[in-house]
């Protein structure tokens, strides 16, 4: 075994790729106590979140627009859609928090969440899903918090939807300034 120190490698002059070990290579090791900085790690990545309350309609699916983006390192979110589009293929860690409720009195009967994949223009897969059911025990409202690892082809479009089934009220979506209530992110996790 050789050992090379240095301080500084650099890749050739008109080449933007620096490869380390060759296809036998299974592991790169750092020393204890080392770090690794200015690695792009978990990237693409965004997360976003409502910052104000909007009414939906009755016992229909309606996409959860977040609306106030913390964080998009390829531009993919919309924050007038609500809809992110996966930027590069690969396994993708995917969360949704979604705060549906009645509003005032009102009583709400069922909640449902799902995460959706379009492809090719049609939503083809749910990939993430929670469900409240208060049917026998009218409640008021519920937080659905959904988490999934799911593949990605580029060019895929993912966003949450919400279903809130009320008996009495009007149902909708919470949001506010400072807290995330209802937020949507994701990031890449494996080419």
């Amino acid at each position: 075994m050789s050992k090379l120190e240095t301080n500084t490698i650099d890749n050739i002059s008109g080449s933007s790729t620096l490869t380390i070990g060759d296809s036998n290579t299974s592991t790169i090791a750092l020393k204890s106590g080392a770090t690794l900085t200015n690695f792009p790690a978990n990237t693409p990545a965004f997360y976003a979140y409502k910052d104000a309350n909007t009414t939906i309609s009755d016992a229909t699916y309606t996409t959860v627009v977040c609306n106030v983006e913390n964080l998009d390192t390829n531009n993919g979110y919309d924050t007038s859609t609500g809809k992110y589009t996966i930027p590069t293929a690969g396994k993708y860690y995917v969360s949704s928090i979604l705060f549906g409720k009645a509003d005032g009195n009102g009583r709400a009967n069922r909640l449902i969440g799902r995460i959706v994949r379009e492809r090719s223009g049609v939503s083809d897969l749910y990939i993430g899903y929670g469900d409240i059911d208060y049917r026998d025990n009218a409640g008021r409202g519920a937080v659905l918090n959904m988490t999934t690892c799911h593949e990605f082809n580029v060019g895929d479009i993912i966003y949450p939807d919400l279903y809130v089934d009320v008996t009495t009220g009007t149902p909708s979506i919470l949001g506010t300034t400072g807290y995330y209530y209802t937020s949507f992110g994701a990031y890449k996790i494996i080419t």
